[in-house]
């Protein structure tokens, strides 16, 4: 009989395996009382992205998934994901986000608190825009020394934000108050109830560049 959890981290990934070593180092310092387990949807790499992932067999619930380089299909790789989830809610996260101890509990708790609701989650994400080669290595200098906790508490003093923080001050936190919160969901941090993503479609498989895919299974979220 297969394990059910409380979360599937999902993960997709092409020719990242340094930032997926970081992303998954994270994930085994998680705090909570959550059972989660992490599926890494490999996009076709063809580097040690496959070593990476099996190296932390060990200390993570972790499956691996490897789909061929047939171009970008960064949502192919997330649906493998949601169709092989074992997780009540679904956590998607980017190959690179590094998140706090804290993610998962605060995920899962934001969903207890709307029980029986087919809610989407965002995780506020700093540096989650395009960085200049100053900012991307004072960045990678601390994420060197510090722990991913202390890392987080620097990130507004060197001038790092959520590039959605301007949103965020205007509308609120309850994104159902929005115009168009679909505008602000980004696939590199983000939850839904399993079962609610394979009902509305899962992603887009059409989209074969980076760029609105989450928009898009945004949209389907909120009209829903």
């Amino acid at each position: 009989m297969e394990k059910c959890y409380d979360a599937s981290v999902i993960i997709p990934t092409y020719n990242r395996e340094l930032e997926l070593g970081l992303t998954l180092e994270a994930l085994t310092r998680q705090r909570t009382e959550y059972t989660f387990e992490v599926l890494v949807a490999d996009d076709g790499s063809h580097d040690h992205t496959k070593a990476v992932a099996e190296k932390y067999r060990k200390r993570l619930n972790l499956r691996y998934f490897y789909q061929e380089d047939e171009g970008y299909r960064c949502t192919a790789a997330r649906n493998i994901g949601i169709r092989n989830a074992r997780g009540k809610i679904c956590i998607f996260l980017d190959c690179g986000v590094l998140l706090s101890s804290q993610g998962i509990q605060k995920h899962l708790d934001a969903h207890r608190r709307r029980e029986g609701e087919n809610c989407l989650v965002l995780g506020y994400t700093y540096a989650n825009y395009p960085l200049n080669a100053e900012e991307g290595g004072q960045i990678r200098r601390l994420a060197e020394q510090l722990d991913v906790d202390t890392l987080i508490e620097k990130m507004p003093g060197i001038g790092q934000k959520d590039s959605r923080e301007g949103m965020y001050q205007m509308y609120g936190d309850d994104l159902t108050s929005w115009p168009a919160p679909w505008a602000v969901v980004y696939g590199c941090n983000l939850s839904v109830p399993t079962e609610f993503a394979r009902e509305i479609g899962m992603f887009d498989e059409n989209f074969n560049s980076w760029g609105a895919d989450d928009n898009e299974f945004g949209i389907r979220v909120f009209l829903a």
